[in-house]
């Protein structure tokens, strides 16, 4: 059977393997009919050229009726089986099914040429259809979109469809009960995803009253592991940031409609958002990235299209990244991950945009044709959010000189906040902040305060407090900025930021460096050739500490800074200080025997200490509790090479705590639970494998249809373990990690933290036989 379109060339060509009728044929002056008992229709296709874009394996009909007089189709089941489409849009968002039809204005019908027979035009007044039941199964939908910012192709199959009785009457609105459930099929992209509907749907038509029904649903919705990463293009426009990977889950009540005015929506229940990675644009670097976001009492109301209403009950934030940087203005990078409307779009958008832009209608008729947005502020509201184990990036232009800093293993908790006035109408209240972790690896970190996010203009109070941070870590930046790497050192600082409403900022900054000391300078570096060490010497007391007092006050908007302080302090340090802070090395400790305590070893590729080296600090803690005069430094070593399997196999266990801390923050455990996770059993770990291997974004062997394989345990750990990159700079933070777990160990057992200090890490370039192992170099020294 074949349709030639009207001024096309091409045909389209419909057939089928078989097709089977029983049933009765009546025709008579007065009523012509067919009562079928059965209609079955099998491998049905549709052909244009040498593809197939639509397909269905067969096509059932159980206890229908056609009155050709009164132009009515009456069927009790409609079976679809199979089904599959290929759905295509150019781009400028023509969809290859509009080539199916005949052209508008052509005057004419498609013709039967082969089959010779004559399609007769459609019938002035229009058919009505009544169907009782409605399957469909095993669906599968093929999507390539390059109307979008850029192409989008989405594979949708085991689609299946049941719905109650409707009336497809062109006199009114239908109404029908329905589910609806597919998975969207894996790629090297994703791990696939899950959508299920049950509920009610209003297709649009005249009401009972003659008024227009809008398209509406209300049912359940759920979403599992739905990769929206892959829907990315459709806002990208809107984005400030490249999203590379986000997993939605979501279990909600849904209540939708699309009048004319713009989209209605009412959602209730809990969400999550998992495996999320996003990048700046230009360039591209690692922005904010998370294990899991769960959002438990999730409340989304949409009025004209436009958000009105966003609540969170509670949130629950594990295992995060971010990178946070305030720009010399004081603002927030993360407050301005969405574009403001007539900011210029990603340079990233295809040529087709050109054309596109010319003749392309919006990917949301309702939305976009609708009136504008009111100017009213959408409502806000939050609650507790809780912080897990977090790694945070920051860097502050706003402040000079400039500051920044690494922090890790963040957790905390920031109270319930929104954007709503307070009584009277004063600014919105602030929220409790309280956040532990640690700065560079080493030091602790306290910050306790108030904030409120939402908050128009911005207004804080913040107290910040870092003690003994290791200098030397820092080397590669005094390297870059002041010639000379830091051999040792600590860093005390303690600060407040206070911003007011009018935009007022007053800080504190509360600085002390205690035994500083810089190495020669190093060859080739750009720096300024500057009496740096001459100057540590001047500015130290007699016990080897700086004091510096930096307040800073101004407005966020203008701002005004006050440094006189530190350079008056400084001059006056030119004057009255001449001598510096000397540390003489021990030549015997602990009656002669500091040899035996000299080195303290590790397991290859791992920082944790065994029940040999914890005996050993033991003595070495008592010791020092009984010369009250020493001070100890500790060297962490490493050794590429000699580490490289071993480091991959501690950093694949790591991954599988923080699957397992994914899973427990799913399930509603709460944020305490996370942090008390022991070791795992080998039933356990080879689960948990199976879901990291699942996550994660790497080349997979897959079978005959694309489909990854399943395989082995020790497969899956193969694979992962060649993805886990190791150089010289991840055993350069493995052997400061061995180094401050040696030190908090001797705090833990009594010794004050001000007379320990970390030495920069090394990697000895040559040792002697095969069983070299890693291990910590232990110096006494004499304040």
């Amino acid at each position: 059977f074949e349709l030639q379109r009207a001024g096309k060339a091409e045909a389209l060509q419909l057939d089928w393997d078989r097709l089977a009728f029983e049933g009765q044929l009546s025709l008579t002056d007065q009523a012509q009919t067919v009562n079928g008992r059965q209609l079955e229709l099998a491998g049905l296709k549709l052909r244009e050229g040498q593809t197939v874009p639509s397909r269905l394996d067969r096509l059932l009909l159980e206890d229908w009726k056609l009155a050709l007089a009164e132009q009515r189709l009456q069927v009790a089941r409609l079976q679809l089986d199979q089904p599959e489409l290929q759905l295509q849009r150019d781009a400028r968002g023509r969809w290859n099914v509009e080539g199916w039809l005949p052209e508008p204005g052509s005057g004419e019908t498609a013709s039967a040429a082969t089959a010779k027979s004559r399609i007769e035009p459609a019938p002035a007044s229009p058919w009505q259809l009544e169907l009782g039941q409605l399957e469909l199964a095993g669906g599968r939908l093929s999507l390539l979109d390059q109307n979008a910012l850029r192409p989008v192709r989405l594979q949708l199959d085991q689609i299946r469809l049941e719905s109650g009785s409707l009336n497809l009457a062109p006199d009114k609105a239908v109404e029908l009960a329905l589910q609806l459930g597919l998975r969207l099929a894996r790629d090297s992209a994703s791990s696939g995803g899950t959508l299920s509907y049950q509920g009610d749907l209003t297709l649009p038509g005249p009401g009972a009253d003659g008024k227009p029904v809008p398209l509406a649903a209300k049912g359940r919705l759920e979403l599992d592991d739905l990769p929206l990463h892959l829907l990315e293009p459709y806002f990208a426009a809107a984005l400030n940031l490249d999203l590379l990977r986000a997993e939605l889950g979501l279990r909600a009540e849904l209540d939708l409609s699309l009048p004319p005015q713009g989209l209605a929506l009412q959602l209730r229940g809990d969400g999550e958002v998992n495996q999320l990675r996003a990048s700046t644009l230009d360039p591209a670097e690692r922005l904010l990235d998370w294990k899991s976001l769960g959002l438990r009492g999730l409340q989304v109301e949409l009025e004209r299209g436009a958000l009105a209403r966003l609540k969170v009950t509670e949130t629950v934030l594990s295992d995060y990244y971010a990178r946070v940087v305030i720009d010399p203005q004081g603002r927030i990078n993360l407050q301005q991950l969405l574009r403001q409307p007539g900011a210029p779009a990603s340079p990233q958008a295809p040529v087709a945009a050109e054309a596109r832009a010319e003749t392309a209608p919006p990917a949301l008729p309702a939305m976009a044709t609708g009136p504008q947005r009111s100017a009213s502020q959408p409502r806000l509201e939050f609650g507790p959010i809780a912080f897990v184990r977090g790694q945070v990036d920051f860097q502050d232009h706003f402040i000079r000189p400039n500051y920044s800093a690494r922090l890790s293993e963040l957790t905390g908790r920031l109270g319930g906040f929104s954007n709503r006035p307070v009584q009277g109408g004063g600014t919105p209240a602030l929220a409790s902040l309280n956040l532990r972790g640690k700065a560079e690896g080493s030091a602790s970190i306290e910050i306790d305060g108030q904030l409120n996010p939402l908050a128009q203009p911005l207004a804080l109070d913040i107290r910040g407090k870092v003690d003994d941070l290791e200098l030397p870590p820092l080397s590669p930046y005094s390297v870059k900025y002041a010639g000379h790497g830091i051999e040792q050192g600590k860093l005390a600082m303690s600060v407040r930021y206070q911003i007011a409403p009018d935009g007022q900022l007053q800080a504190s900054n509360q600085i002390l460096l205690k035994q500083l000391q810089f190495g020669e300078r190093v060859e080739g570096s750009e720096a300024p050739k500057l009496p740096i060490r001459l100057a540590v010497s001047l500015l130290a007391d007699s016990n080897g500490v700086i004091d510096l007092n930096l307040p800073i006050s101004g407005s966020i908007n203008d701002p005004q800074f006050r440094v006189g302080p530190i350079i008056w302090r400084m001059v006056l340090g030119l004057i009255g200080k001449a001598i510096t802070a000397q540390f003489a090395l021990i030549a015997q400790a602990f009656g002669g025997a500091a040899d035996e305590f000299n080195r303290l070893d590790f397991a290859l590729g791992s920082a944790t200490l065994d029940e040999a080296t914890l005996r050993r600090l033991q003595q070495v803690a008592r010791a020092m509790e009984q010369r009250a005069d020493l001070r100890i430094t500790l060297e962490g070593q490493s050794e590429l090479e000699r580490e490289r399997g071993a480091y991959q196999r501690a950093q694949l266990q790591q991954r599988l705590l923080e699957e397992k801390r994914r899973q427990l923050a799913r399930s509603g455990k709460p944020a305490e639970e996370l942090e008390r996770i022991g070791n795992l059993t080998p039933a356990e770990a080879t689960r948990l494998l199976a879901e990291v291997y699942r996550h994660a974004d790497i080349p997979k062997p897959r079978n005959l249809i694309g489909l990854a394989r399943e395989l082995p345990a020790t497969e899956m750990e193969k694979l992962l373990l060649a993805t886990i990159a190791v150089d010289a700079d991840r055993m350069r933070a493995l052997a400061l990690a061995r180094a401050a777990a040696a030190r908090d160990e001797l705090v833990r057992l009594g010794i004050s933290n001000e007379r320990i200090y970390l030495l920069a890490p090394s990697s000895p370039a040559a040792q002697q036989g095969d069983d070299w192992h890693p291990a910590v170099i232990v110096g006494l020294h004499q304040d």
